[in-house]
């Protein structure tokens, strides 16, 4: 049976990690593909990630890769406040993303982003969303009615004491289209 990688960041320069620079040497890819090949991983939902300004195009970089690999499911990195050009999500359902991740570090992250997500909501149904949710438990307590309103999404979260990723530390957790890409991924429901 093929396995799947149900949370995975890839960077451009490589993680950099707590020495600043990344164990893989840089080429995060091509290692990450020799994985895969002797541990049996086909598909791989791929989490992106700007949080910081380090990370910054991270996106756009999946893009590139989910373009040129098959297997790769890529989830486009939101911040608390949205996402800053309206067209963004249109743009990455073309790209193939299959959802979006949020890095939530307390009740305003969280409330913040809850504003953003209902305005969002029908958007994301419409495509099937998935939702990669990296909280601290303070900040889920606001998420239950937003989330549960987001009927044909599915939801993928990490309930975290740790901050998003950084340079001395990391953590990890996604909308998506109905393709195969995303039809090995395991659905929960939210209730409010």
């Amino acid at each position: 049976m093929e396995r799947a990688d149900a949370h995975l960041h890839l960077f451009a320069d490589g993680y950099p990690g707590r020495y600043g620079r990344s164990p893989a040497g840089g080429d995060e890819l091509t290692v990450y593909d020799s994985l895969r090949r002797v541990h049996g991983i086909g598909p791989a939902l791929v989490i992106g990630y700007e949080g910081a300004a380090e990370f910054a195009g991270n996106n756009a970089h999946l893009a590139r890769l989910a373009a040129a690999h098959d297997w790769i499911a890529p989830v486009a990195y939101v911040p608390p406040t949205g996402t800053a050009n309206p067209d963004d999500l249109d743009r990455w359902w073309s790209a193939g993303f299959v959802g979006i991740s949020a890095y939530l570090t307390g009740p305003q992250a969280s409330r913040t982003f809850t504003g953003w997500l209902d305005a969002a909501a029908g958007d994301l149904n419409r495509v099937g969303a998935l939702l990669s949710l990296n909280a601290t438990p303070a900040a889920t307590a606001h998420l239950g009615p937003t989330l549960a309103a987001l009927e044909n999404c599915r939801c993928s979260s990490v309930t975290s004491a740790c901050p998003a990723p950084t340079p001395s530390r990391r953590t990890g957790t996604s909308p998506p289209r109905r393709s195969s890409r995303c039809s090995v991924w395991p659905t929960c429901r939210a209730s409010g």
